[in-house]
C-alpha cells in the first residue's frame, strides 16, 4: 500500500495487535520525503519524522514495520520529473537507466534515508518487473553489450549488499529471478538461474502469487505454479510467500476469489518451508479502500497462524466475533451477497476482471452503457434479490460507528442504484434501450450514406 495519513497508520496497527499479527509491511515507493528530494514525493508523503514515529508506535506493540520501496522498476513517480529524464527508460519511464552514472548515488540516497528513518531491520527493496527496457539509448547499448541478466544482476547485487552492509535484511519480489516473470518473452527466460545465482545470499525472496490451484480456466498460468514454487524454495534464499486481498482487482470484496488464493497459498508456504506469510493490499488506480478489503486481510491473517485452515462458517463467524462482536452469521450473508451480485454483474469465467474494475470507477451511468445488454430483467431481479439479502445481513450487524461500517454499506448503495439505472432505462416487456453506438460497421455505413444521398 501507498502511505496514508499517520492517524490512520496507527489505526492500522492497532488492528494488526488484534489479529495478533507482527508485521506490516509499509510500500512507499516515493512517498518518504527525503531532504533534498522531496520533489519526488507527494505533498502527503510520510516526512522522515513521521517515519520514526509510526515505526516506533508500531516496535512498542510488537509490530514490525517494514519499510519498502522500488529501484528497478514502478519509478514513474521520480522519472516524471524532467531533471531524472536522461535516467528515464521504458514507454512509461518506469525504469532507470542502471548503467548511468546517477542512478547509483540517487538510488542508494534515497534508501539510505529510509532506512535511517525505520528501525526495522528488514528492508524490501522491490527489484520487480524490469520488463520492457530498452527504450533509451544508453540503456539499449547496455543491455546488447552484457545481456539483460547481466545489466539487472550487476545493478540488484549492488543493491541488496548495500542494505546489508548496513545491517539489514533486504527482501525482494521473486517473479524476476524465479517466480512469475521468468518466462515472460521480456523476462530472462532459460538464463535464469544465472540471474538467481547472483542474488546475494540471505536475501529474503518474496513470492507473489494471486491464483488458486484451479484459478477459473487460467490453466496457462494455474499448471505452470508447481515447477515456479520448486524453483524458488530450491533457492536456498529465505522464503516468504505473498497471496492478496485482490483489491487491485476490484473495489468491493469477492470472499470466495479471495479464499481461494489465501488457502492456496498458505498450504504452499507450509509445504515448501516459507518462514512469513504476507498478505499484499494494493490501492487500485481503479478505486478501492482499505476498510472495504478489511475483513479479507483479518481472513488471511488466520490462514498465516495455521498454514492453511478449512474455510467455512466458523471461520467467518470468528471473523465477525472479532470485528463486531456478534456471533450470528450475518457478516457471512453479507460476503456472500456481494460475491453474488458481483458474479451476476461481471459474470464468473476468469472474474472479468474488466467489468469488476469498472463497476465503481464508471458510476453506476457507466456500469449501465457496459451492460445493459447482457443483465435481462430475470438478472436483474436475481441481483435485487441477492441486495435484499445483503442489506438484510448488513442490518444485523452489532454496527458501531467505523470506518469499516461506512465502507461496507457502499458496495450495497451503489450496486442498487445501478439496478435503478438498468430498471428505469427499459421499455415494454422489459426491452432494454440500448446504450448508443456509433455506426461502425460497413453495412451501418452504407446504410447511412445512403439515407444522407
Amino acid at each position: 500500500m501507498i502511505s496514508p495519513p499517520l492517524d490512520h497508520l496507527k489505526q492500522i496497527i492497532d488492528r494488526l495487535v488484534e489479529m495478533k499479527l507482527n508485521t506490516l509491511w509499509l510500500y512507499l515507493e516515493n512517498h518518504l520525503r527525503v531532504p533534498g528530494m522531496q520533489d519526488i514525493s507527494p505533498p502527503r508523503g510520510l516526512t522522515p519524522r513521521q517515519a520514526k514515529q509510526i515505526s516506533n508506535y508500531g516496535a512498542r506493540r510488537g509490530i514490525d514495520i517494514v519499510p519498502g520501496t522500488n529501484v528497478v522498476s514502478h519509478m514513474e513517480g521520480w522519472l516524471r520529473l524532467e531533471r531524472y529524464s536522461d535516467l528515464a527508460d521504458g514507454p512509461r519511464r518506469s525504469y532507470p537507466v542502471l548503467t548511468h552514472k546517477d542512478t547509483w548515488p540517487l538510488v542508494r540516497k534515497y534508501i539510505d534515508a529510509m532506512m535511517d528513518a525505520f528501525e526495522s531491520p528488514n528492508f524490501h527493496v522491490g527489484l520487480d518487473e524490469l520488463l520492457i527496457t530498452g527504450h533509451n539509448p544508453q540503456a539499449e547499448t547496455a543491455i546488447s553489450q552484457k545481456g539483460k541478466v547481466k545489466y539487472f544482476s550487476d545493478f540488484a547485487t549492488k543493491v541488496v549488499r548495500h542494505i546489508q552492509h548496513r545491517g539489514k535484511t533486504p527482501w525482494l519480489w521473486d517473479d524476476m529471478v524465479a517466480g512469475k516473470n521468468v518466462y515472460r518473452p521480456e523476462g530472462f527466460n532459460q538464463h535464469w538461474p544465472q540471474a538467481l545465482a547472483e542474488i546475494p545470499t540471505g536475501a529474503v525472496l518474496v513470492h507473489w502469487w494471486y491464483w488458486g490451484p484451479r484459478s477459473h480456466g487460467m490453466t496457462q498460468l494455474t499448471d505452470q505454479h508447481p515447477a515456479m514454487i520448486n524453483r524458488v524454495a530450491s533457492s536456498k534464499h529465505p522464503l516468504a510467500i505473498a497471496p492478496t486481498s485482490q483489491s487491485f482487482r476490484w473495489s468491493s470484496t469477492h470472499v470466495n476469489t479471495d479464499t481461494h488464493n489465501q488457502c492456496y497459498m498458505a498450504k504452499v508456504g507450509r509445504k515448501h518451508g516459507a518462514f512469513a506469510y504476507i498478505c499484499t493490499h494494493w490501492e487500485s488506480a481503479n478505486g478501492s479502500s482499505l476498510e472495504a478489503v478489511w475483513p479479507m486481510l483479518a481472513l488471511s491473517a488466520g490462514q498465516a497462524w495455521h498454514g492453511s485452515s478449512k474455510f467455512d462458517d466458523r471461520y467467518l463467524r470468528a471473523l465477525a466475533f472479532t470485528t463486531y462482536g456478534t456471533t450470528t452469521n450475518a457478516f457471512k450473508r453479507y460476503l456472500d451477497a456481494l460475491g453474488n451480485i458481483e458474479d451476476l454483474f461481471a459474470g464468473t469465467k476468469k472474474r472479468n476482471a474488466v467489468a469488476r474494475k469498472r463497476l465503481f470507477t464508471n458510476g453506476p451511468y457507466g456500469i449501465w452503457r457496459l451492460k445493459a445488454s447482457t443483465l435481462t430483467p430475470r438478472h436483474r431481479k436475481m441481483i435485487r434479490n441477492q441486495l435484499r439479502a445483503g442489506t438484510e445481513a448488513y442490518q444485523g450487524l452489532n454496527m458501531r460507528p467505523t470506518k469499516l461500517t461506512r465502507a461496507l454499506e457502499l458496495p450495497l448503495i451503489l450496486f442498487e442504484e445501478i439496478v435503478n439505472i438498468l430498471d428505469a432505462l427499459t421499455k415494454d416487456g422489459g426491452i432494454t434501450i440500448m446504450p448508443p453506438r456509433l455506426n461502425t460497421t460497413k453495412q451501418n455505413i452504407k446504410r447511412s450514406l445512403n439515407r444522407s444521398t
